[in-house]
């Protein structure tokens, strides 16, 4: 019966979940794309999201936001309804359906958050907004606030670290204790503006040598993943010996003909498969690489020889998780923090393809191959369980305390 493009870049979306695997998702048509960027349409604050409800992180000059307020109904839609409509379009790894929120909160994938992607999309394109909120203490009051573009919303602080995009620029050192040091990974994506990951990771290692740390927290809860050389070289300064990470590597199909030229991706190999590095999974589910015995990673010369204490959180997917459930596997590492998403059994990234859909410009992102790890006990479709379960709370967000952090530093300065 016909649609226009925004009905049905929502309509491909809410499709695409039913695979329950976060990397095949839509992209904005670019004519979308370019109004999105230079309207002023954006919601003046940044969310984070506590059991489907919204609360200010946040926000521009001259609103009445505080950090903490409650927004309980935009334009006289009730904030849990509207989280629990947009959230429908969100993708998401196998049984990880809790972890969609933090889409909510930010996406790197998604350019800005699921709700800055979504809600126009959802409840129209809006100069200005009908906001009742609630500041605690207090009673609730409706206010109008103005909207503005992508680059101011961009630009928004947070109340809490911002996660940053770029592996590069999410890197922070601290030294909260004698003996004990901080490093916050933010992103592991690196090919934006990529740089050699020994130039990132090789003078911080250095320097916790120098420095005597026997301890270290790793942050990595603001990371959704990204590429595999980042993710690597951390790993590689964590371990003391080598690990196989990947028992095998699948493909669906060795036969692209007819949706080759459609596909646009970072590795044109990818779309050519030799047959004879290529045989047919025992399993009847596609293709599997003849190798027998994947990559095996072994440690750097400088790599980090103390104890490990690794931050995580729900915004934890694709490589991060992969990261994760690794290193959870080391004898001298405790995961601190709460259960992510994306899969322990493995990952569908390394070579993403990006089809256009012919009428409607509509881009969805499609993984070429799947990777199986080599972990003790993984369940597919699962992500990580941490060994210290410490979940950010409403209260700890409103006062700003940072539980995960203080369990990893009691762990880190116990007797």
């Amino acid at each position: 019966g016909g649609t226009d493009q925004g009905a049905m870049h929502l309509a491909v979306s809410e499709f695409l979940t039913v695979l329950r695997c976060e990397h095949t998702k839509t992209e904005l048509p670019e004519a979308l794309a370019a109004a999105d960027r230079a309207g002023r349409y954006r919601f003046p604050a940044r969310f984070q999201a506590f059991d489907g409800r919204l609360y200010v992180d946040g926000f521009a000059e001259g609103t009445p936001f505080r950090k903490g307020d409650e927004i309980l109904s935009i334009d006289g839609v009730r904030t849990r309804r509207i989280t629990s409509r947009l959230i429908e379009y969100v993708s998401y790894d196998g049984d990880t359906r809790y972890s969609r929120q933090r889409s909510l909160e930010s996406d790197g994938d998604l350019f800005g958050s699921g709700f800055e992607r979504f809600y126009p999309l959802v409840y129209g394109y809006k100069d200005a907004f009908e906001v009742r909120f609630k500041r605690p203490g207090e009673q609730a009051r409706t206010e109008m606030v103005d909207a503005i573009t992508q680059a101011q919303w961009n630009a928004l602080s947070w109340g809490s670290p911002y996660p940053k995009a770029d592996f590069p620029d999410s890197i922070d050192v601290k030294y909260p204790a004698d003996g004990v040091g901080y490093l916050r990974v933010g992103s592991f994506v690196n090919y934006r503006r990529p740089v050699s990951p020994s130039s990132v990771y090789d003078p911080v290692f250095a320097e916790f040598a120098e420095r005597g740390v026997t301890t270290l927290i790793v942050d990595l809860r603001d990371n959704g993943g990204g590429s595999e050389d980042a993710e690597r070289g951390l790993f590689r300064r964590l371990i003391r010996e080598p690990f196989e990470e990947v028992s095998e590597s699948r493909l669906k199909t060795l036969d692209f003909d007819g949706v080759r030229e459609r596909l646009g991706t970072w590795d044109r190999s990818a779309l050519i498969p030799d047959p004879e590095k290529w045989e047919p999974a025992a399993d009847g589910i596609g293709y599997r690489r003849v190798s027998t015995r994947e990559r095996v990673i072994t440690p750097k010369e400088n790599a980090f020889d103390g104890d490990v204490i690794v931050l995580s959180s729900e915004h934890n997917a694709s490589a991060s998780t992969f990261l994760l459930r690794k290193l959870q596997e080391q004898p001298h590492v405790t995961v601190v923090g709460d259960r992510t998403g994306g899969n322990v059994g493995g990952t569908t990234a390394g070579v993403i393809g990006f089809l256009t859909l012919p009428n409607s410009g509509v881009v969805v992102r499609v993984p070429i191959y799947r990777y199986t790890a080599v972990v003790a006990g993984a369940r597919d479709g699962k992500g990580v369980e941490p060994d210290v379960y410490a979940p950010e709370t409403l209260e700890d967000f409103r006062a700003g305390k940072d539980a995960q952090f203080q369990a990893a530093m009691a762990l880190a300065t116990a007797d």
